[in-house]
């Protein structure tokens, strides 16, 4: 007897990232500004101010940060 394929789950909105993406995590938003193949480039700075230097992570890291601080997805540009 053939074992049936388990049907892949939907993706959860923290995995695909797109630059010009903006996620809010309380008072601090961070700005998607670039997306490899591995690495994120993110800008973090507060709702008032935007004055603050590129960083980057994994994704799987960045997407843990999301999913721990509850992020919520502001704006996405195409």
């Amino acid at each position: 007897m053939k074992k049936k394929k388990a049907e892949p789950a939907e993706a959860p909105p923290y995995r695909d990232f797109q630059p010009g993406q903006i996620w809010r995590i309380g008072e601090m938003n961070l700005a998607v500004t670039m997306v490899g193949k591995l690495l994120v480039h993110y800008r973090q700075y507060k709702t008032q101010s935007r004055g603050s230097g590129v960083s980057l992570c994994s994704k799987t890291d960045f997407e843990r940060f999301l999913v721990k601080g509850k992020a919520t997805l502001v704006e996405s540009k195409p």
